[in-house]
């Protein structure tokens, strides 16, 4: 039985130079097990979005058999997610298919077994690394037992040992019956598919069995590349090698998890050095400590120089409209200008493997995947640094990409530069110098040779050559924002409080009556009384921290609209005048309305802060569908009103996410610096904008989709 069949396929996007996809014919059999592999921009993610029914053919048709539900993975994890928890996170589409309470946390627990996260059933989702966030968009899609399941680049962000688990798990379900489509650029990966279909420039150009596939060499470099060739560790000193970064004694935390403990290594110009560990082992939250954007809580940085960043995400770290544009603007920042910047911007996109001469006028958000992440790349590149971080640099590349991503790092090293990036590949780690493994946020084992290890940090000769390196000033913004949107999103479990031990429906109640009598009334003696209940509320509700601290900083804004209120309101008639000055006349009538508009406004956020302290977010979510369930039983639609709560909690987290993604990029690129003046603020402050402006409505397409694959109607 044909599970999949399209014919005459095209399809353009929106001001794209070119179509995506031309005249596809492609048919998929029931119980088959399919790779489709090609070139990053060849039109591979568009054709199994379009099989997915997320976009529309502007030729050809797309036949689905009878019954058959179609799951697909999306190439960027953190846009499949919905809910908040794991746990809820993947019941979500068993819910919607309408299974039982009990079936669906058997399927969850299952599901969540299945993909080796189960422990953290009950984590933040926004709190987990993007490997195991990977994992999680996975376990969604599986949950929904689909007939015909798509994955596009599903594990590219995942370690070795939870890879080949997934790799024995698809094994186990296509045994099964079920019909896979695997995106990939995955030696592996595609080695276990029966069939291989290989795309490119929109055109499926090869087509056939696996072991056929592998007997054309010219045909399977387009997934393996060019073979990388192994480097053996650094066995002496040179001369030219020179200290450059030390990192003494790091140790940091998210909320109550340790993420990083005593991290202390040294790096040395001229060499090439692989981070290696398991998702979540600390490789990201190290790299950012090591470029300033993250406030270590203890030890130190010393370096010859600021090390720059490439980050794991490539859509956050583009914000001009036209590449070209993007790969300069760090530069720019530098102080290059006219011919100069030209030219280091040509160089920079010419060794990502984006020709100046093709891709300079492409509009960034309209680039594939694995484009976005070279072309992301290049403006790191640009920027000359004598030391740089690649973070996961060849995730969702082709195999030529990643060859000549692996060959510019080597380059780069040979030219002088210490040059450091992460990975999960066993041949992408043995072609460094030097191999640092990560586990559990310790460094367990170092390949640098012993008379380097004797050369520890505190020598005097280390202290007179490196600088000790604060965090970028914007590193601040960065925890805040991060804190924030951690106690809004109920991200931390708070029980010790007694009224956080109450029912969630039993919070919700208490919170509206305390906040609707804040209120309602009117007289100074009674809004004195809400305002001291207020306060109670919130310390018997955890909220104990910052309370005051916020209620004080609140009081400037509060005056600004109380003078407004002294300049256009009247005095009571025949009332006393206290003062008439130019446009202020002050009475005891107005003096009363200020002081009633401070406590109103101090009370009602107390209890704000006190309900958003009592509650998590699952908490929130039930609560409030426990107050809708007696509209439930007379047959009135509540689901959407429960499922928009959910999507609110969920953009706080992605839109945060969004926005510390931008403003890393910003700050290793020299954007958003000190500004005197407010005109130089605001000019400093747009690059910001307009990007998570873009962002925000890219989440919110991304959304749709994620609910339409998992089944909400």
């Amino acid at each position: 039985m044909k599970v999949l069949s399209i014919e005459n396929l095209s399809y353009s996007y929106p001001c794209a130079d070119f179509a995506a996809i031309r005249g596809v014919n492609l048919t998929t059999d029931s119980g088959s097990y399919t790779a489709l592999v090609g070139k990053n921009g060849s039109g591979k993610s568009t054709l199994a979005r379009i099989a997915a029914g997320l976009l529309e053919p502007a030729e050809g048709t797309v036949k689905i058999a009878e019954n058959i539900r179609i799951g697909i993975v999306f190439q960027s994890p953190k846009d499949q997610i919905i809910c908040g928890t794991l746990k809820r996170d993947t019941a979500f589409g068993p819910e919607n298919l309408g299974l039982s309470p009990s079936e669906t946390e058997l399927r969850t627990i299952e599901t969540l077994n299945a993909t080796g996260i189960l422990t953290l059933a009950q984590k933040n989702c926004f709190s987990l690394s993007l490997g195991q966030i990977q994992k999680a968009a996975l376990s969604g899609i599986l949950a929904m037992d689909c007939e015909l399941l798509i994955l596009d680049e599903a594990l590219a962000m995942i370690d070795a040992p939870s890879r080949e688990n997934f790799f024995e798990l698809l094994d186990i379900l296509h045994k099964k019956g079920m019909t896979i489509i695997h995106i990939t650029h995955d030696i592996e990966a595609a080695a276990r598919a029966q069939n291989i279909i290989v795309m490119d420039a929109g055109k499926i150009v090869w087509r056939g069995k696996t072991k056929d596939f592998f007997l054309t060499p010219e045909t399977a470099k387009i997934v393996t590349g060019e073979a990388l060739k192994a480097h053996s560790p650094i066995t002496e000193m040179q001369p030219s090698m020179k200290k450059t970064f030390s990192a003494q004694d790091i140790s940091f935390s998210y909320s109550r998890d340790n993420i990083l403990s005593c991290v202390s290594f040294e790096l040395y110009s001229g060499t090439l050095t692989a981070v290696t560990g398991k998702s979540g082992s600390g490789k990201t939250t190290l790299f950012e400590i090591m470029a300033g954007l993250l406030i270590s809580e203890e030890g130190k940085i010393r370096s010859a120089s600021r090390p720059t960043f490439v980050q794991q995400n490539p859509d956050a770290a583009l914000f001009e409209t036209f590449a070209a544009d993007d790969v300069a603007f760090g530069a720019a920042n530098a102080g290059l200008k006219g011919k100069e910047l030209f030219e280091r911007v040509k160089k920079s996109m010419n060794s990502v493997g984006l020709p100046f001469e093709k891709f300079a006028d492409s509009r960034t958000f309209y680039l594939s995947g694995g484009q976005k992440r070279r072309l992301a790349i290049a403006g790191i590149i640009a920027l000359d640094s004598d030391i740089i971080l690649f973070d996961e640099p060849t995730a969702g590349l082709d195999g030529y990409a990643k060859s000549e991503i692996m060959n510019l790092m080597r380059s780069l090293a040979e030219s002088g530069k210490t040059v450091v990036y992460s990975t999960h590949y066993a041949d992408e780690a043995d072609f460094a110098d030097r191999v640092i493994h990560l586990e559990n946020g310790k460094i367990v084992s170092d390949s640098l040779f012993p008379p380097a290890r004797k050369q520890n940090t505190g020598t005097e000769d280390f202290c007179e050559t490196l600088t000790l390196q604060k965090h970028l000033d914007g590193a601040y913004i960065l925890s805040s924002i991060r804190k924030y949107s951690r106690e809004f999103s109920g991200e931390k479990e708070k029980k010790h409080a007694p009224f956080a031990k109450f029912p969630a429906a039993i919070k919700y109640l208490l919170f509206f009556l305390l906040f609707i009598a804040s209120l309602s009334v009117h007289s100074t003696v009674l809004n004195a009384a809400m305002l001291a209940a207020g306060i109670l509320y919130a310390f018997l509700s955890g909220c104990r921290k910052n309370l005051f601290s916020m209620m004080i900083k609140i009081i400037p804004y509060l005056l600004f609209f109380c003078i407004f209120r002294i300049i256009f309101i009247s005095p009571e008639s025949g009332e006393k005048i206290l003062l008439n000055w130019k446009y202020f006349t002050i009475s005891p009538s107005k003096l009363f309305a200020c002081l009633s508009i401070l406590l109103h406004t101090e009370s009602a956020l107390c209890i704000i802060r006190g309900f958003v302290s009592a509650m998590t977010e699952q908490e929130i979510i039930s609560g409030f569908e426990d107050l809708l369930l007696p509209l439930k039983k007379i047959g009135v639609p509540v689901r959407y009103a429960s499922v928009t709560v959910e999507i609110i909690f969920r953009f706080i987290p992605l839109l945060t996410d969004e926005a510390v993604c931008i403003i890393k990029t910003q700050l290793v690129r020299g954007g958003l610096r000190k500004s005197k003046g407010l005109m130089s603020r605001i000019r400093a402050m747009i690059p910001l904008t307009v990007p998570l402006i873009i962002g925000t409505i890219r989440r919110a397409e991304a959304l749709a989709d994620a609910l339409t694959v998992r089944g909400f109607k």
